[in-house]
């Protein structure tokens, strides 16, 4: 088996809504496509046999980073709930993710996105060898990063 290529990132969220907020209106991201199992007995079929589970029920939206091959899909289920993560969850946890977007400058996107009210888990941080990174919290809690690359020499 080879894998071919990359089709996307799920992240289950408690608010579609919310989270389609947060990851395009204040990230730039753009909406795709939006689905729901609601009503479509083929398809909450489908994702019952694939999650071995006696029904599923969910709505989702796909989200693109313009002129990139990455998508991000996001998932609220509904049936069975999905659960918030454990309070002491913690990065070194197995099973962690983190997204991470490239930037031109860590500094402006921490103003820019600080003046929305979006958190952080620190200030910026700047690499001995140039560029840095940023790490802020999703409406989930979820870590996204943004890092800008390094000068070139």
């Amino acid at each position: 088996m080879v894998v071919e290529g990359y089709t996307a990132t799920l992240i289950c969220v408690r608010d579609l809504e919310t989270s389609i907020h947060f990851y395009c209106d204040l990230l730039g991201m753009k909406l795709v496509h939006r689905a729901e199992s609601s009503g479509r007995p083929d398809v909450e079929e489908y994702h019952a046999h694939l999650f071995n589970m006696p029904q599923v029920r969910y709505r989702s939206a796909r989200l693109a980073v313009e002129e990139t091959p990455v998508a991000i899909e996001l998932l609220q289920y509904e049936v069975p709930a999905s659960r918030p993560k454990p309070q002491d969850y913690l990065w070194t946890d197995v099973g962690y993710l983190r997204l991470s977007f490239r930037v031109k400058d860590v500094k402006a996107t921490y103003q820019e996105l600080k003046a929305k009210g979006v958190r952080f888990v620190a200030p910026p941080a700047s690499r001995p060898t140039g560029g840095g990174n940023l790490l802020a919290y999703d409406p989930d809690g979820n870590v996204i990063g943004f890092s800008q690359p390094m000068r070139s020499p």
